[in-house]
């Protein structure tokens, strides 16, 4: 099978290390693809974008999800599908499944017509063009911004100003920002500082910090997010009194103080899913199997997560409804008093 040539997506997940050899960490996954390369059987390839650990962990779920069944998982990194796609396409493929944006763009632009594609761990599929064109199905990454907000007010009901930092250069970056200040509930404020070339992250967080903002909003933005952007964010927050919501579990566990977030063992499961439903439907009507469903990506299933030290840090008492529902607590086993 042969494919149409164009550059790869460099655009993925804020923080995801693009080192081919870090795949040596992940040996589940390299002994699977020697196992495809020399029997490849009824096979889904599941292509990553990169060996970041959140892409690892959603393809461990969505493999374990098919183990039982009569299709072989064959995983490969993105950069190496490009160097030799006859290799990991063949005859036997009956489903190609992008895990992160930069694989779920070039599969989108560049795989066989005829393949039934799939993606997941994707934050904006209609930003991202997959809702368009050919037809891939899939589940998106991002949390509805109405969501978000509608957790915030129930945990911090006096707060009414939201500060963000953006890209102004970047165009998902400005959608972010766009949609934040659609989705404001009324009497809402958002204060955005844009993340300026020749302006620092330092500079731009204290210049959001001097706005006197009940809370800092943040979005999975790789124009402005980072590991090293998002520590600066805590430490800089933490000493301005000012709490931060987190767009995972991990960045409240690190010091935000609640947060909403997509876990990659979920994503991968609810794509394995997808997929086991459309390999069904091939099976059943194979007249049908070029088609796919049309009807958007399918929402995410998300977690709350909340940070009592902090909250305790910053005097900020939480209601008692917002914790025992959250899915994570730091300290575990902590009690709050409601007001």
């Amino acid at each position: 099978m042969g494919f149409k040539q164009t550059e790869a997506s460099s655009s993925d997940t804020p923080g995801t290390p693009q080192n081919r050899s870090a795949w040596r960490i992940f040996p589940v996954a390299a002994c699977l693809l020697v196992l495809a390369a020399a029997a490849p059987g009824q096979t889904v390839l599941v292509v990553l974008s990169s060996s970041a650990e959140w892409h690892q962990q959603a393809y461990v779920a969505f493999e374990r999800r098919l183990e039982d069944g009569e299709y072989t998982v064959s995983p490969v990194l993105l950069a190496d599908l490009i160097e030799d796609y006859d290799r990991y396409v063949h005859d036997q493929t009956r489903v190609v499944v992008g895990i992160g944006a930069g694989a779920a763009v070039w599969l989108h632009r560049n795989a066989d017509d005829a393949l039934p594609l799939a993606y997941c761990m994707v934050a904006s599929p209609e930003d991202m063009g997959l809702t368009e064109g050919r037809e891939m199905f899939g589940v998106g990454h991002r949390v509805a911004i109405e969501e978000q907000f509608s957790f915030i007010r129930r945990a911090l009901p006096r707060a009414s100003t939201l500060g963000m930092i953006y890209g102004p250069e970047s165009a998902e970056s400005e959608r972010l920002r766009r949609r934040a200040t659609e989705a404001l509930p009324e009497n809402w404020r958002l204060k955005a500082v844009a993340k300026e070339d020749g302006k620092s992250v330092v500079e731009s967080i204290d210049e959001l910090l001097r706005m006197d903002v009940d809370l800092v909003w943040t979005a999975p933005d790789a124009a402005v997010y980072d590991i090293p952007t998002i520590r600066t964010l805590l430490l800089a927050a933490m000493r301005h009194q000012t709490p931060v919501f987190g767009f995972s579990a991990e960045f409240v566990r690190a010091g935000a103080l609640l947060g909403i977030g997509v876990n990659p063992v979920t994503q991968g499961r609810q794509a394995a899913d997808l997929v086991l439903r459309r390999l069904d439907q091939r099976r059943n009507d194979p007249a049908d199997c070029a088609k796919v469903s049309v009807a958007g990506p399918e929402p995410p299933e998300f977690e709350t997560a909340v940070n009592l030290i902090v909250a305790r840090k910053l005097q900020i008492r939480l209601p008692v409804a917002v914790v025992r529902n959250a899915d994570h607590i730091w300290p575990e086993r902590a009690e709050q008093e409601d007001d």
